[in-house]
């Protein structure tokens, strides 16, 4: 919330009296956002806290008219993730190169998204073949053995 206002909402209306923001300007600053191609996600998180904090100058009679009345707010939709089987990213393993293989095994689904998993990557004087490292660290039931991390190898 903090980051909202300090880096978007300030900036834009920090100048201006609370009284004086209007729907249109509110309207403006949500275009001003797009514009400067803030994500739409990022739009609806600063909207709800530009919107909360006019909710609350309003209900306390700091200003006279509603200044959200008729604003069109942002929409975020989410897009449908599909999440392949195991079988599928055995498959596509074994197709692509060290660098693709990497990415797919840190994004397997075992819950390690961060370099944990380059650790397990066999070294420069190491044979490529053997990767992806099989682990027993994995969380995940359906991922076990596969992230490249974890505890002991096998």
């Amino acid at each position: 919330m903090d980051s909202s206002i300090n880096v978007h909402i300030i900036p834009r209306l920090g100048s201006r009296k609370l009284n004086s923001v209007t729907p249109i300007v509110v309207e403006r600053f949500l275009d001003e956002l797009e514009a400067d191609g803030v994500g739409r996600g990022n739009q609806v998180n600063i909207f709800r806290t530009l919107k909360a904090i006019l909710r609350d100058a309003y209900g306390k009679g700091t200003m006279a008219d509603d200044p959200l009345k008729g604003v069109q707010e942002p929409e975020y939709v989410r897009q449908k993730v599909v999440i392949p089987p195991v079988t599928y990213v055995k498959k596509a393993l074994t197709v692509a190169g060290e660098d693709l293989s990497l990415e797919i095994v840190m994004m397997a689904g075992c819950g390690m998204r961060d370099a944990g998993c380059v650790t397990a990557r066999p070294g420069p004087s190491t044979s490529t073949t053997s990767w992806p490292t099989m682990c027993t660290g994995c969380t995940s039931r359906s991922w076990r053995g596969w992230c490249g991390a974890g505890a002991a190898t096998v």
